[in-house]
């Protein structure tokens, strides 16, 4: 499994189990590290939580370099790279964005999305009711993204989605129709194009129109 892959199965992992990113902090234990690794990802996360960052998955992801026995300048080069995407993400999100949230939009920014391409799309959460997470939509973005639907085709597909009501479910749907498509042979932005027309003709109609996403 890639780690874009175990990322995405960390962040879905917390929004099913309606749990934030400290439940992860009891199953990481930093006992058995070199004191100088500890000591690094102490001073990145401190600084990280001064500016509201999560710091359980900045942990969790050195965790992860000790468990694969990557030196100590990779695994402090990786978290380091983490922390910077959840600022970005944060800058992007806003103050009142979820840890979830935030590891998701981390996700979408190391995909290659910048802050103001990010900030727009997170709009569309105006889109949906206020006790809904907007994690999936960030997912599946993300997903996209790293299977090569280019930026401006993944983000009006879930835009015009979130715009005509689209549910976690028809979102989760769509990710595993477009990832079986891709897998067969088909270009990744015709499969996107083709699977949001094929789920939009399944939703009522929005009040706004509708912005096809841009062909190829």
């Amino acid at each position: 499994m890639s780690t874009r892959s175990r990322l995405t199965m960390v962040v879905l992992g917390l929004t099913l189990a309606a749990a934030s990113a400290r439940a992860q902090s009891a199953s990481v234990s930093t006992a058995q590290w070199p004191a100088a690794l500890r000591e690094r990802v102490d001073r990145i996360a401190d600084s990280a939580k001064v500016q509201r960052i999560p710091t359980e998955p900045l942990y969790a992801k050195a965790a992860e370099g000790v468990l694969k026995g990557a030196d100590e300048a990779r695994i402090v080069q990786a978290v380091t790279r983490l922390a910077q995407d959840l600022r970005d993400a944060r800058a992007a999100l806003g103050p009142s964005a979820t840890d979830a949230e935030l590891v998701a939009g981390a996700s979408v920014i190391h995909s290659g999305m910048d802050v103001p391409a990010l900030r727009k799309f997170f709009s569309t959460r105006e889109a949906r009711p206020q006790s809904e997470s907007f994690v999936m939509p960030l997912v599946v973005l993300s997903d996209l993204l790293a299977r090569r639907v280019t930026q401006d085709v993944a983000t009006a597909s879930l835009s015009n989605l979130l715009e005509r009501g689209a549910k976690d479910a028809e979102l989760t749907s769509l990710r595993r129709d477009i990832e079986r498509d891709i897998s067969g042979g088909q270009s990744p932005d015709v499969a996107a194009r083709m699977r949001t027309d094929a789920a939009l003709a399944t939703l009522p109609a929005a009040n706004r129109g509708i912005r096809r996403p841009p062909s190829a």
